[in-house]
């Protein structure tokens, strides 16, 4: 039987450390054997960075969008 396995990152600027960070999560959530759902909190980071995050929103990937850095203990 699958575990639900359920991942929360926050996230704020830093494009390209959270693009390598995120990608390498997805790619091993479509090889895991579970039912992996990732939540992506972003605590207002740059246009372009908001973009590219709910570009990654799929079925498995939740994608939330603040209008403010309320941190990381909060996005959560």
């Amino acid at each position: 039987m699958a575990k639900k396995v359920n991942i929360y990152c926050p996230t704020y600027h830093r494009f390209e450390k959270t693009k390598d960070s995120i990608s390498s999560i997805i790619n091993s959530m479509d090889m895991s054997n579970n039912d992996v759902m990732l939540y992506i909190i972003d605590n207002n980071s740059p246009q372009e960075m908001k973009d590219w995050l709910e570009g990654q929103s799929s079925e498995n990937v939740v994608v939330e969008l603040l209008k403010e850095n309320v941190g990381k203990g909060d996005a959560i």
